[in-house]
């Protein structure tokens, strides 16, 4: 069976457009089209340096999102062309690499696209993947837009891998996309910056008996498990061609990996760590929320409909006790007992 993809294709675009004024942005905007393609269309849609997005409505843009079975990733530093192909990630799942047009043989740039088991329809989860696949191999990850234009690249003649993204690693591409990744220097009450490394634990879980590189030793790798604590070791989570991580061991004696690339924790999901329970640090400012929009009348009664009952804000407390702001002052409120 012929696995087709499904995208949106611009022919009048060719290459990359350098101008931010350059007037063919409006005609890739408004003049896309969704097509079904095998991957040696593709290919060669690309090879023609025609631009590509998502499936959508009328003008490209998010709202307008329809659907596509491909995630795409930009590469502009820290692996070569090799080294993408022997990537593990990429022998498993990748479907097609190309060189864009500012390629250069000491700088080497280009596109990994990956063609998932099932079309993603949702915007919202099309940005998380967007987003967990630069996280995947350490880029910006400042993705926006699900609909989300990538650029042709005439004569790159890309290399056809062919391979398909299974259910299972898109979820985990999505859920890696979707953590909130907290700010990567730790800021005192002041402002300014204490210079540490803020790191959390992420939801993504390492192999029941995950191996890992050494940072030395030609690239040998090991059981995380027998590793002492402080290890330098390429993480595993990332394409980490620069080790960036170290083996952590919390008080039960687990072997972790903690990763500054990734500004993250990783651990083994053993039965001890299942019964865990996730700390919620929003749990405080959620509480304070409901009790702020349940104290507040204009958020669920129309009270210049018609048959609005005046009645009706009887239901609510006469003097509320619950306040959201954000001010550098706090107005004179008063205060109560507990």
């Amino acid at each position: 069976m012929t696995h087709m993809l499904k995208l949106a294709i611009n022919r009048h675009i060719i290459n990359k457009i350098e101008s931010q004024s350059d007037p063919r942005w409006e005609i890739f905007t408004a003049q896309c089209e969704n097509v079904e393609l095998t991957l040696d269309e593709f290919s060669d849609h690309i090879n023609q340096g025609h631009a590509f997005c998502a499936q959508h409505k009328n003008r490209k843009k998010n709202a307008n999102f329809v659907g596509t079975n491909i995630v795409t990733v930009d590469i502009d530093k820290g692996m070569t062309v090799e080294q993408a192909l022997v990537d593990p990630f990429v022998q498993q799942y990748g479907t097609l690499l190309y060189t864009t047009p500012s390629h250069m043989p000491d700088q080497h740039r280009f596109r990994l696209i990956f063609m998932s088991d099932r079309t993603i329809t949702d915007s919202e989860e099309m940005k998380l993947a967007y987003k967990g696949i630069i996280r995947k191999f350490g880029g910006d990850d400042s993705c926006s837009d699900a609909c989300r234009g990538f650029f042709g690249s005439t004569g790159s003649n890309p290399i056809i891998l062919g391979n398909i993204l299974p259910n299972d690693e898109l979820t985990k591409l999505i859920v890696l996309g979707g953590e909130k990744r907290v700010s990567a220097t730790i800021c005192s009450d002041t402002g300014g910056e204490l210079g540490g490394k803020s790191t959390q634990t992420s939801s993504d879980p390492l192999e029941k008996n995950q191996m890992v590189k050494l940072a030395r030793g030609l690239g040998h790798m090991v059981l995380l498990a027998d590793l002492p604590k402080w290890t330098s070791i390429h993480c595993p989570k990332h394409s980490d061609n620069k080790p960036s991580a170290f083996v952590v061991t919390n008080k039960d004696g687990i072997n972790g990996v903690r990763c500054h690339k990734c500004h993250a924790s990783f651990w083994p999901q053993s039965e001890l760590w299942k019964k865990r329970k996730s700390y919620n640090f929003y749990e405080i400012e959620d509480f304070v929320r409901e009790q702020d929009y349940a104290q507040t009348p204009e958020n669920f009664y129309d009270m210049d409909a018609e048959d609005a009952q005046p009645s009706l804000l009887d239901e609510t407390p006469s003097e509320r006790n619950h306040h959201i702001l954000n001010e550098k002052y706090l107005p004179n409120i008063p205060l109560h007992e507990g």
